[in-house]
């Protein structure tokens, strides 16, 4: 481990068993340890794919026809959907329960962010504007009622020149 640092170790030299550094830390070279990586000689990808019900042996490069991603969330509908979810219950705590096909009322779709304008009532309009510039420079938070005057439409940018 690094002095200093708390986080789990995952990062080694190719071919050790234990993990001695986090990716932060890692040197150049050094390979994650605890991942499960593609059985392709040559490739250094993660493995995502692999047989109905074994372990993930494959990249999505090198995986075979009947593989399946093994490594993503699936939809719980009783039906037995292979589908990735995308859809679920506002406030259940959970994320991602059923897909599109599987729907209900009652679901809403997780992936759409809403304005974080912090008035009175909440807002469910889609974020378009953002900082221009900053650490968080680009990222969409406010819809075009709610923004900030210095906030600037960053989804649907014309050109490259600031206040253009």
């Amino acid at each position: 481990r690094h002095d200093g640092c708390e986080k789990w170790p995952s990062f080694g030299p190719p071919g050790e068993k234990g993990g001695r550094y986090c990716r932060q830390h890692a040197r150049e070279g050094d390979v994650n340890i605890k991942a499960r990586m593609c059985v392709h000689e040559g490739c250094s990808s993660q493995a995502t794919f692999g047989a109905t019900g074994g372990k993930a042996t494959a990249c999505k490069l090198h995986k075979n026809a009947t593989d399946v991603d093994l490594r993503s969330k699936r939809c719980t509908h009783p039906s037995g959907c292979n589908r990735q979810p995308s859809f679920s219950i506002s406030g259940d705590g959970e994320w991602g329960r059923v897909c599109a096909e599987h729907k209900t009322a009652a679901h809403s779709l997780d992936r759409v962010r809403s304005c974080k304008f912090g008035g009175g009532g909440k807002c469910t309009r889609a974020p378009v504007f953002g900082d221009a510039e900053g650490p968080k420079a680009g990222v969409k938070v406010r819809c075009k009622k709610h923004k900030k005057p210095n906030q600037v439409d960053v989804v649907n940018r014309r050109c490259r020149v600031l206040g253009c």
